[in-house]
């Protein structure tokens, strides 16, 4: 997964989701997931 490619270059999950859930209020994170959801990549 992406995810995990990230965390295997150094990437910290905790810091990430801190950072995307303590700064952004439901509503923003609801339109991300949305817009992310549409990504295609080739």
């Amino acid at each position: 997964t992406i995810a995990g490619k990230l965390v295997e270059k150094g990437a910290d999950p905790q810091w990430i989701a801190e950072r995307i859930y303590e700064t952004n209020p439901p509503a923003k994170i609801k339109l991300l997931t949305k817009a992310l959801d549409t990504l295609e990549f080739r």
